[in-house]
């Protein structure tokens, strides 16, 4: 009898076990944190139908912001009449710094009629297995709890092979939980769909996405939940703004060229973008842009984030292509830099360019020195020789798309130097043009349906009949042609007057841009016949230790039907590390360019940008 009651009570405490590990199991797979505050039998409001039944919903407090932030976003807007607008879907931040327009937004498109929100959100901390995420969960707001619609978000899965639900990526994400009170407050009846993606997702995937959401919630709200630019100064932010909203009112990013634009989510607005295009919804509508160091009171530009909110309604987007660049200066990858690449890492030079550079269809700069495997034998006194390890070039090939050969370094290992180093570019797959002696070979390019051509120029191997054939012939076949001369004098701001009868016979030959170095310092710039001349850029990446050599510029271009629009995008060059100016160096250094400059053009130079008429 001992013995059958000492198996009974084992029996008793295993079973005890078995529910307690099982149990813990379950919470664990739907209690992750303290931005999940309960499981629980949800009292499910009228569209109870449409969710699974026997399903457990993981409820979701999105806290960082009291109640009071949401009250007054709306309170800001109950004296002004708000004009309400039937729209299909919405691009709107996640910063709350910017609550009081995002208020305003939900307030003209909100609506009682609508049923489903569908809301795409990067995954800000990478979260989970796949790149494309959903949640069945609930969402505590100030307003009440937010329901999702499990059914149809079932079918969503059905319909996407890369589509998982992974409640964990959901219990920090604030891409959607920032937005869930807006959405409680101004759509009372609907529920919501959120989906989270990352920037991994494959284009295939984004279209695979944005056709079963457009197929499955025909009627749904779509809210893309983007951030823009981030941690820049004012002046590159506009610059990746003006590039940001042309790719959202021309409807599809990716025809015919991709652009890594630089926001926070490429994925989201692409997934964005084919719904509208399946739905006809591409009239887009801009009502709010600023960035945030016009709203707090900081100067430190790493704190920087730009929002732009708007809505699309039925109709189509607008027809103006465009084509976007970022010109840069000298390239140096030996001597100074490449110690400090010993030390400190292949990527050193470009650590602070990542986002600086992002957000255009094509970069380009001046390589200035030979590519091979010979060990380096740089000297710090005349003559130079530079020669940059293919590692080197390779890193600067994840940053740089096409590159000049035309400059007085290009020759530094003789003529079978500039062989060996066009071959490096070929194996590397780093377009490039001109050379030591020569403007040929020239680099002619689609971009977005734009033909562009490079043309690069020595200045001190001269062949100026080589160099208005080559342009001519460009011109003649309806080119865009920008053309990079390597000239002037060192270290002086002023162009010299061979710089500037240069840059009129290449006007006069058919340049439509023309971006200069070798100077080493950031020189004047002026406009002939509607051609933008920038002498020189300066230095981008160098080892100087000639303070006067540290500013320099580079310059986003944007071309399209009518217009060549120039923004100057100051760095700070010393060490060999470009990084962004801050506010007061940056106003230094175009104080200094536009007092090189002539008077007509200098206000447009103090503003940091420059527009002219285009037609070819």
């Amino acid at each position: 009898a001992m013995k059958s009651l000492f198996f009974l009570k084992a029996f008793v405490f295993s079973i005890l076990v078995l529910v307690l590990v099982e149990a813990s199991f379950i919470l664990g797979l739907v209690v992750y944190s303290s931005a999940v505050t309960h499981i629980a039998a949800v009292e499910l409001p009228f569209f109870s139908n449409d969710l699974l039944e026997e399903d457990i919903q993981p409820i979701y407090s999105f806290s960082l912001y009291a109640r009071s932030v949401y009250d007054q976003a709306y309170e800001t807007w109950e004296d002004q009449e708000i004009d309400k607008v039937n729209v299909a879907s919405a691009i709107s931040p996640h910063h709350l710094l910017v609550a009081k327009e995002i208020a305003k937004l939900f307030l003209a498109i909100g609506s009682d009629e609508v049923k489903t929100v569908v809301i795409v959100s990067p995954n800000h901390f990478s979260v989970g297995r796949s790149p494309a995420q959903v949640s069945y969960g609930t969402w505590e707001t100030p307003y009440g709890e937010l329901y999702t619609n499990n059914r149809q978000i079932q079918e969503l899965i059905d319909a996407v092979p890369v589509l998982e639900r992974e409640e964990m990526a959901y219990e920090n994400e604030h891409g959607i939980g920032a937005l869930t009170p807006f959405i409680r407050r101004s759509f009372p009846k609907a529920t919501l769909v959120p989906i989270i993606v990352d920037e991994s997702l494959s284009q295939e995937d984004r279209q695979v996405l944005g056709e079963a959401i457009a197929k499955i919630f025909p009627e749904a709200v779509v809210i893309a939940s983007i951030d823009m630019s981030h941690n820049l100064p004012i002046t590159i932010t506009d610059f990746h703004d003006d590039v940001t909203l042309r790719a959202i009112e021309n409807g599809e990013r990716c025809t015919p060229d991709c652009l890594d634009l630089e926001i926070d989510s490429t994925a989201s607005l692409d997934v964005l973008q084919t719904i509208n295009r399946l739905r006809g919804d591409e009239d887009w509508t801009l009502k709010y842009h600023d960035n945030s160091l016009e709203v707090i009171p900081t100067i430190d530009w790493h704190e920087n984030t730009s929002h732009i909110i708007g809505y699309f309604k039925a109709g189509d987007a607008v027809d103006n292509p465009f084509a976007s660049f970022h010109l840069v200066g000298d390239i140096m990858l030996d001597r100074g830099v490449r110690l400090k690449m010993n030390e400190f890492g292949i990527d050193y030079p470009w650590q602070e360019m990542s986002r600086f550079l992002r957000g255009v269809h094509v970069t380009v700069g001046n390589l200035e020195g030979t590519v091979n495997e010979q060990g380096s034998t740089y000297t710090y006194n005349p003559p130079f020789r530079f020669v940059f390890s293919p590692e080197s070039v390779a890193e600067m090939g994840e940053y740089i798309d096409i590159v000049s050969q035309a400059n007085n370094h290009a020759s530094d290992v003789g003529s079978a130097g500039q062989v060996e180093t066009r071959e490096w570019l070929d194996e590397l797959g780093i377009p490039y043009f001109g050379a030591w002696a020569e403007p040929v070979p020239r680099y002619d390019t689609t971009i977005n349906g734009f033909d562009v051509t490079f043309i690069g120029y020595h200045q001190f191997q001269p062949d100026e009949v080589a160099l208005q054939e080559q342009i001519e012939a460009a011109d003649s076949e309806g080119r865009f042609v920008i053309v990079m001369p390597h000239w002037g004098n060192e270290y002086q701001t002023a162009p010299s007057s061979s710089q500037e009868r240069l840059a009129q016979l290449m006007v006069d030959a058919g340049a439509d841009l023309i971006v200069g170095g070798h100077a080493h310092v950031a020189q004047g710039m002026e406009v002939l016949d509607d051609v933008v001349v920038i002498y020189s850029l300066g230095n981008f990446i160098f080892d100087q230790e000639i303070s006067a050599t540290w500013p320099a510029l580079t310059v986003g271009v944007i071309i399209d039907e009518n217009n060549v629009t120039i923004q100057l995008l100051p760095v700070y060059t010393r060490g060999g590390q470009p990084t962004p100016m801050n506010e007061a160096e940056s106003s230094a250094l175009i104080s200094n360019i536009a007092a090189a400059s002539p008077e007509y053009l200098r206000q447009q130079i103090l503003n940091r940008k420059l527009s002219v008429t285009y037609e070819k």
